[in-house]
């Protein structure tokens, strides 16, 4: 932005100095530098058009969802909030979600979004003692190996699968019972998986 604004007010300057020459001698001579042709045209209209190099406070579009009373409202729909619907407010505030994120990510203090994180469920003397457990286990165990294992069991039928438990049809009356149905006998055979890792 302070970049374009310095193209802006060299522009303004070179076209006042040169006004007698036209627009095609201020443009050649910016094209020279490298800047686009549109850009140029642009502030060269708006210089035409009487516009001053910097722009008049309160000179823009009178806001109408985007006031500082909807803003605060917004925010406190929002922040610190944990079910909070982007939708919901837009159709609240009779406009876009996309409005209402815009709102949120040009705040004073910009509010995201962001996902939960899991942590474990401990009471307060649990996470207290947690640190000094922790200590006191690096200093026993500090120069052994540990190996670490996990076993999971398979069913052979594969029907622990969530793919594998629906079915498609346009009449159930006519599908066969062995597409319906998955058989499952009391003791199912499975395979046990066993893993372990070590340093």
């Amino acid at each position: 932005m302070k970049i374009n604004q310095n193209l802006k007010a060299r522009l303004y300057k070179f076209y006042d100095e040169n006004i007698d020459k036209g627009k095609s001698f201020v443009a050649n001579h910016f094209l020279a530098e490298g800047c686009s042709r549109s850009t140029i045209y642009r502030h060269i209209r708006s210089r035409e058009s009487g516009k001053q190099l910097e722009r008049k406070k309160g000179s823009g579009r009178i806001p109408i969802i985007s006031t500082p009373k909807n803003r605060a409202r917004i925010a406190k729909m929002f922040n610190h909030k944990m079910k909070g619907s982007l939708r919901k407010a837009a159709k609240k505030f009779k406009c876009s979600h996309e409005t209402i994120r815009g709102i949120l990510q040009k705040m004073k203090k910009p509010i995201l979004c962001y996902k939960r994180k899991k942590r474990p469920n401990r009471t307060p003397v649990q996470r207290l003692v947690a640190r000094p457990k922790c200590k006191r286990l690096l200093q026993t165990y500090r120069d052994s190996d540990f190996i670490l294992d996990d076993e999971s069991y398979f069913t052979l039928s594969n029907s622990t699968l969530s793919g594998n438990d629906t079915y498609y049809s346009n009449d159930r009356t006519l599908t066969p019972d062995d597409v319906k149905h998955h058989d499952k006998s009391k003791y199912e055979p499975k395979v046990l998986v066993w893993l372990a890792i070590s340093t």
